[in-house]
């Protein structure tokens, strides 16, 4: 007579799992110049490095004024897979049966002990796993606006950046 079930250890399986680690960061020039008198602090996803600076006294009793010119950077993790194996048991499920001596009577009447066996029949337990597959995406807002081109012969003329254009480096041909 079938008792119940348990569970066994019958050996072990390699698991591998794939996780996404942070190896570093990539840099991109936004191509945006900033001046100011003071330097926005970096961010976990924008750099700002110093691209010349520029200390002016705008009279005779003011103080000195430094003005800092700057070029914007995007900042984007770099991501690399690493590979995890790990050891992990498989276990079998197989059925728990009671033993009992049953008395068996003959013709003439003598009694005897027999014992009854009844096939096991066996579940094995095995781990399922998956293939994971990570995306990433960016969004980009759009914003409307208008253009207004000035031409310069200075590269970086100050008086037009400090009104808020911005150097594109295009050429106008004679």
């Amino acid at each position: 007579m079938k008792t119940g079930t348990k569970d066994v250890k019958v050996g072990t399986t390699t698991k591998t799992t794939y996780e996404k680690v942070k190896v570093g960061t990539v840099e991109y020039a936004t191509g945006e110049i900033g001046i100011g008198t003071k330097v926005p602090a970096d961010t976990e996803h924008v750099k700002y490095k110093i691209l010349s600076t520029d200390t002016t006294k705008s009279c005779s009793y003011c103080t000195n004024e430094t003005r800092y010119t700057w070029e914007i950077y995007t900042v984007e993790p770099v991501y690399d897979v690493v590979e995890k194996k790990e050891e992990v048991p498989v276990y079998e499920t197989i059925n728990v049966y009671e033993t009992r001596k049953t008395p068996v009577y003959d013709i003439r009447t003598v009694e005897k002990e027999e014992e009854v066996t009844k096939t096991v029949y066996e579940t094995k337990k095995v781990p399922v796993y998956e293939n994971v597959t990570y995306y990433r995406y960016k969004e980009c807002k759009f914003e409307k606006g208008y253009t207004d081109v000035v031409w310069t012969k200075n590269k970086i003329d100050s008086n037009l950046i400090l009104r808020g254009y911005k150097f594109t480096g295009n050429v106008k041909q004679a």
